[in-house]
């Protein structure tokens, strides 16, 4: 018979044998704590628990580890993981399959795949399957190899009379069609002081302070978003 007001201590727990899941602990009250980080499967051990009196007792126990998540799958486009919205390249796409906690069964559509014509879109799906299910994962790739056309639709008339420097504005745009789409135009011009790199612009393009008895070469060229 227990005391008036007495409260049993509560016995006092530890591991003795066997093996837990890595990144579980038993703490002294009986209570595991952490997260199971291991290979699924049976994990059998031993605990004891001493109560205030010294006596002691065992029990066989056991946790069972499955496989809850799928296999991890990541794209990889020229071996980065970063992938461009568009290529003016081939573009190699292979795949990272992972999974830790149990073996993948199955694989498919995970092998290298080589995009070496031009696409406004090509789909590649790679799926794995492990015990812990099945995941796909899809990637689009786009690839644009041919530069975009330009013409010209103004082109100013140079007077032959005059004195002093003066000004000309040009006109231009894309010819045809571009299958990634326009981005923007880049022009060049070659004379006194001016340097002939290209820089980007846009139409239509007024140069101003040209010398006269100077012959002037412009070039214009498109850029698409490739």
């Amino acid at each position: 018979m227990l005391a008036p007001g007495y409260t049993p201590i509560a016995p006092k727990f530890r591991f003795i044998a066997g093996m837990v899941p890595r990144g579980l602990t038993l703490d002294e009250n009986g209570r595991y704590a952490g997260r199971a980080d291991d290979a699924p499967g049976a994990y059998a051990f031993t605990i004891e628990a001493t109560d205030e009196n010294g006596f002691r007792a065992t029990r066989d126990m056991q946790v069972v580890l499955v496989d809850a998540t799928p296999p991890t799958i990541e794209p990889l486009f020229n071996d980065f993981f970063s992938q461009d919205d568009w290529y003016n390249t081939d573009v190699r796409v292979t795949w990272r399959v992972m999974e830790r906690e149990s073996p993948i069964t199955e694989r498919n559509g995970c092998d290298l795949v080589t995009i070496n014509q031009d696409t406004a879109g090509t789909d590649i799906t790679c799926t794995a399957t492990s015990a812990g299910g099945t995941r796909s994962r899809t990637v689009t790739i786009r690839r644009d190899t041919s530069g975009p056309d330009t013409r010209f639709d103004q082109l100013p008339t140079i007077s032959p009379y005059g004195s002093g420097p003066y000004s000309l504005t040009f006109a231009f745009s894309m010819a045809g069609t571009d299958l990634s789409g326009l981005a923007g135009f880049e022009c060049s011009i070659n004379g006194p002081l001016i340097s002939n790199a290209f820089v980007p612009c846009d139409s239509p393009k007024l140069y101003q302070f040209l010398e006269l008895n100077f012959d002037y070469v412009l070039r214009v060229r498109a850029k698409d978003i490739a």
